[in-house]
C-alpha cells in the first residue's frame, strides 16, 4: 500500500497531490512490488524521494511511464520536480530523455571515522 511508503515523522514532507503522482507497481502474477516512485516535498519544491525497479523488470519502461505519470499530475501545481542521481548511474539517461536538466553537481565527503584506542 502507498501509505506504507508515505513518512510520517515529517508531516510537511509530502501532501496530496504528491500522493497522488507517486506510483507503486505489483506484478499481477505474484503480488509482489517490482517498482515504485514517490514523490516529497523538498524545500516547498517537487522532488522524486525514491524511483527503482527491481533488476528483472528494468528495461520494460516501467521508470518511464511512472516518471512520465509524476510529471502530469504535478504539472499544473509544482513547475518544477527535482531529481537527485549519483553521477554515472545507468539511469540518467532515462532522465534526460523525459527533460530532466543537470542542475549544480552537489559534492558530499564521507569518510570513516578513526577509531579510538
Amino acid at each position: 500500500m502507498l501509505e506504507d511508503f508515505v513518512p510520517h515523522e515529517d508531516p510537511n514532507y509530502t501532501n496530496e497531490i504528491l500522493n497522488q503522482a507517486s506510483t507503486l507497481v505489483y506484478d499481477q502474477k505474484t503480488g509482489q512490488l517490482i517498482a515504485n516512485c514517490r514523490l516529497c516535498l523538498q524545500d516547498n519544491q517537487a522532488a522524486v524521494y525514491s524511483v527503482g525497479v527491481i533488476p528483472a523488470y528494468r528495461g520494460k519502461g516501467i521508470a518511464t511511464r511512472m516518471l512520465k505519470r509524476a510529471l502530469t499530475v504535478i504539472k499544473d501545481h509544482y513547475p518544477v520536480l527535482r531529481l537527485y542521481v549519483m553521477e554515472g548511474n545507468d539511469a540518467q539517461s532515462l532522465y534526460y530523455n523525459l527533460g530532466f536538466v543537470q542542475g549544480e553537481l552537489e559534492v558530499q565527503t564521507m569518510y570513516i571515522p578513526a577509531i579510538e584506542s
